[in-house]
């Protein structure tokens, strides 16, 4: 392939942002599209490398030096960008990339594309890598070579190229470049099916790539029909908190479950699971006279009165009574655990996970005379003492064995 020829009629001959952005880590991908750029685009455009150190390689410093050095010798501006190490800080390739796209936003300005050096294999390799994690249409289809991460126009214009090709042509053109032996580590699912998968299959079908790439070509197109039809059906979307039962069921199967995803996205920002979709189906047509309930994230989705409802779970320190000076509570303490909060054991006082007693009769009549869903129960710790309710702290207070204090919030054992 001419890969000058093809890099100039594809990008460089189409009208671009002025200001030019490519990523560049020293690798050859990048390195081939830098030279790409520089070579093809004239001075018209503003261009300039960006580098990010990411500070978890033992090879990081040579690979900032390598990159500011080369860059200086081609007379290439370069920004140079370290990223440092916070509390949340996390090795995976997902939290990796999202910080250096965080950057990128913040950096770039405006009427500016940033071009990154994702390659044909890396293609094949995010679609391998995606199938065996089972992801729906959108996601084995989702690798386009012009995108959007928030405002920021994203272009790969190498993704078309094969990795062969890209070695041949900075071999015929000298151009200098690194190489990252962690790319040799096969715990890395990347890596493995990169040594070992993709050569033996490409071994029994040599033109596998070929096929991959056909196949999700023919995927777009259906995308792009089922796509027309979750717009005309978009309307339904209109209350944000919950979808009208009868115009969810009415939808084609996958139209629903497009649509489902779309409206639960805009709650938890997040794609959500094919399983999570299933399970959502299932509450859709469950029969009136069960639990219809489904715990997504933070948030509770449920069918009532003919609607599908999604609810953001109540924080569990939202308690509004004070125990401080109660003689009762001296001694008790409160603590959050993962699910609930509960309250330690004291001397008379049995305290019981909301979970544990919820189908009892008299602690369901209460919840539903205050109509507290059941999604929204979990967030009210009960007190018993010797197996009798006496609170629902945050809620209600038994006349048998309690009574309020007229000159505060305090509630005092008989």
């Amino acid at each position: 392939m001419n890969l000058d020829k093809y890099f100039f009629n594809k990008y460089a001959s189409i009208v671009l942002p002025n200001n030019i952005f490519i990523s560049y880590s020293g690798g050859v991908d990048s390195s081939v599209l830098l030279y790409l750029v520089f070579k093809n685009f004239n001075n018209n455009y503003k261009k300039k490398a960006i580098h990010i150190d990411h500070s978890i390689n033992e090879n990081s410093k040579k690979w900032y030096f390598f990159c500011k050095n080369y860059c200086k010798y081609m007379n290439i501006p370069i920004d140079i960008i370290k990223i440092s190490k916070k509390n949340n800080f996390s090795l995976k390739e997902k939290y990796l990339r999202k910080e250096r796209y965080r950057i990128f936003i913040s950096r770039l300005l405006n009427n500016s594309v940033l071009m990154v050096a994702h390659n044909k294999d890396d293609f094949i390799e995010t679609f391998l890598l995606r199938l065996f994690r089972g992801s729906g249409l959108l996601g084995l289809t989702s690798i386009k070579d012009i995108v959007y991460f928030g405002n920021l126009k994203i272009i790969r214009p190498l993704l078309n190229i094969s990795k062969k090709d890209i070695y041949n042509y900075a071999n015929k053109n000298n151009i200098r470049h690194i190489f990252d032996y962690s790319n040799l580590n096969e715990y890395i699912f990347r890596n493995y099916l990169r040594l070992n998968v993709i050569p033996l299959i490409e071994k029994k079908w040599p033109s596998f790539k070929k096929s991959i790439c056909k196949y999700i070509k023919i995927c777009n197109y259906n995308i792009i029909y089922l796509n027309e039809s979750i717009n005309y059906f978009k309307h339904i979307l209109e209350n944000k908190n919950f979808l009208t039962l009868k115009n969810i069921i009415i939808l084609p199967y996958l139209v629903r479950c497009e649509i489902l995803r779309i409206w639960i996205k805009g709650f938890i920002f997040k794609t959500i699971s094919y399983n999570n979709i299933m399970l959502i189906n299932k509450v859709i047509f469950s029969e009136k006279n069960k639990i219809n309930f489904l715990k997504i994230g933070n948030y509770f989705l449920s069918k009532k009165n003919e609607k599908i409802l999604l609810y953001k779970l109540i924080e569990k320190n939202k308690i509004l009574i004070n125990f401080k000076n109660s003689k009762l509570f001296n001694n008790v303490k409160f603590k959050y655990d993962y699910k609930n909060l509960i309250l330690i054991k004291s001397k008379g006082i049995n305290c019981l996970n909301l979970n544990y007693i919820y189908k009892k009769n008299d602690l369901k009549k209460i919840f539903q005379k205050y109509d507290i869903s059941i999604w929204k129960r979990n967030n009210y710790p009960c007190v018993f003492i010797d197996g009798k309710l006496i609170m629902i702290i945050g809620l209600w207070l038994s006349k048998n064995f309690c009574k309020e204090s007229k000159n505060s919030l305090l509630f005092i054992i008989k």
